[in-house]
């Protein structure tokens, strides 16, 4: 999984396990080997060609942790976030078509690949995404929480700052809560035959790199 934000992208090369039996559910190691690369997609905004080659560093690290006779079958996925989410759509979808021909090609990765594994994602994916690593790392969800229903009122609300966005993100137990959510800010998944409804916003433009940058245009 390649994490294009917006100071650099970032590869995580995740490993699974069976719970109990072979049979037995599948759980995400916590730990886990990762490699991030500089600058990130967005700074390619004048130069949208030359953003699929920025990543070569990071496919050289997947080769050394993949073992070769798997590296076809390993699938790579790569999620933009809130950085190509403030450009313009013609410059993000630029420099996503160009991330999508180097994956493509073989002579440059040799892991399975669709042009559908990079895209863009929304605000409310992006926070729903941290809020699901949390919980799980928390045993609030997952394979790994106490027998029983889900502890839905002891869940972990989650306030990430990225480089370009924050994101905060909470549960919507009630009913009442789910239908007062606002379009386009709300989160549907299920896991291991449990229903979430999740509440997230993304604020774009309010995370730690523009801030930064912005209070240094401010004083100059």
């Amino acid at each position: 999984m390649i994490d294009a934000g917006s100071s650099g992208c970032r590869a995580h090369v995740f490993r699974y396990g069976v719970l109990g039996t072979p049979e037995g559910p599948l759980y995400v190691l916590p730990k886990h080997d990762s490699k991030k690369v500089k600058p990130g997609l967005s700074s390619f905004n004048n130069d949208p060609a030359s953003a699929g080659i920025s990543l070569t560093g990071l496919v050289d690290f997947m080769k050394q942790q993949i073992p070769e006779d798997k590296w076809a079958v390993t699938p790579i996925y790569l999620k933009a976030t809130a950085g190509l989410r403030m450009l313009n759509t013609e410059t993000s979808d630029l420099i996503i078509a160009s991330v999508q021909e180097f994956l493509s090609n073989p002579h440059n990765s040799p892991f399975f690949f669709e042009p559908k594994y990079a895209q863009i994602i929304p605000g409310n994916e992006e926070g729903a995404f941290s809020w699901i690593s949390v919980n799980y790392l928390k045993h609030v969800i997952g394979p790994f929480r106490p027998i029983g229903e889900v502890d839905k009122e002891n869940a972990f609300a989650v306030v990430e700052m990225g480089g370009a966005s924050t994101q905060v993100t909470q549960i919507a137990n009630t009913y009442a809560d789910q239908k007062s959510i606002e379009t386009g800010f709300s989160y549907e998944f299920s896991i291991q035959g449990e229903r979430f409804i999740l509440y997230a916003h993304s604020y774009l433009g309010y995370g730690g790199d523009q801030v930064t940058t912005q209070r240094y245009e401010y004083e100059c």
